[in-house]
Formats: C-alpha cells, sequence, structure tokens
C-alpha cells in the first residue's frame, strides 16, 4: 500500500507445510489470508499450516517480511492466486524487507514454476455462504418442527397457542 499502487497488485509469499508433500508457497494480495483447506487442496495435501517463523530463514534464505517466492534456496511447489492474472503487473517481495519487484504475472508464473488457483474465499462469497447456511439450519428447524408435531397429531391455532 505504501507503494501508492491497487493493494490488490501487492502480494506477500507464504511459505506452508503440508500433510504429504512437505513444503510449498503460496503468493496471495497482501490483504487477503490464505485459506488453509484451498491452499491444501491446491497443493495435493489434506491439511497444511504456516511454518514457524524460526524456520523461514533456514528453510528459504529469506526473513519474515522479505521473503520472495523466487531465488529461495531450495525450490518449492508455488501457488499464486487466480487473482494475479486481472493485473498486466504485480509486486512480490524482491528479498529484503521493504523492497519490492514489479513483474507480470506471467513471468512470475514462468520463473517461479507456479500454478495459478484459488487460495481464498473473497468476502462476497463469504457472506453468501454464511447466509446460506443460516437459512439451512432454519429451513431445517422448521421442517423439524413441522415433523414433532405431525407425528405428535398437533396443530397450531396461533402463534403462542399450541393445541392436542
Amino acid at each position: 500500500a505504501s507503494l501508492g499502487e491497487n493493494i490488490e497488485q501487492v502480494f506477500k509469499t507464504l511459505v506452508l507445510h503440508g500433510d504429504k508433500n512437505g513444503y510449498f508457497v503460496c503468493v496471495i494480495p497482501g490483504e487477503h489470508e490464505v485459506d488453509l483447506k484451498l491452499a491444501a487442496k491446491a497443493s495435493g495435501n489434506k491439511k497444511c499450516d504456516l511454518i514457524p517463523m524460526k524456520e523461514l530463514l533456514p528453510l528459504t534464505g529469506y526473513i519474515r517480511g522479505g521473503c520472495s517466492p523466487i531465488g529461495m534456496k531450495k525450490h518449492f511447489p508455488t501457488y499464486i492466486h487466480e487473482t494475479c492474472r486481472k493485473f498486466p503487473y504485480i509486486y512480490v517481495s524482491a528479498g529484503t524487507r521493504g523492497l519490492q519487484i514489479k513483474i507480470a504475472p506471467d513471468d512470475l508464473i514462468r520463473e517461479s514454476g507456479a500454478e495459478t488457483c484459488r487460495l481464498f474465499e473473497d468476502q462476497f462469497y463469504k457472506l453468501f455462504v454464511q447466509k446460506l447456511r443460516k437459512k439451512y439450519i432454519f429451513a431445517r428447524n422448521i421442517y423439524l418442527i413441522q415433523s414433532i408435531i405431525n407425528s405428535k397429531n398437533l396443530y397450531l391455532c396461533s402463534v403462542n397457542t399450541l393445541k392436542v
């Protein structure tokens, strides 16, 4: 954001560890949080988690805040959030805290050997799913109440009165 650019174009690099395939890298817009379930699915793992900060330097050669998807000590499978393709260029860390590289998404994908995928759900989608779940739970509870009433030969006379 201090670059004076659209925050959606400034990406951060996260290193994760999966239960089946080991270490991998996710690159997402800086204002978002990685969805661990989506990251695990994209990387072929059942579960994953961010690595502890103390492991970052020995594993990648980078410090927190300066981790770049390019030039790590060892190449790790890399996944970039699909929104990168919406822009002619994005910013990623250049390997030093506070220094960024301006790069075309296709160039970053090629150089890091990355795949694009969904690594988080946007807020609109989350709200939609929450409302859908609430409606489902409400509809399910109404169905259960109707089933109980029907099984006991009960009927509702008014909102406040229940008669047998």
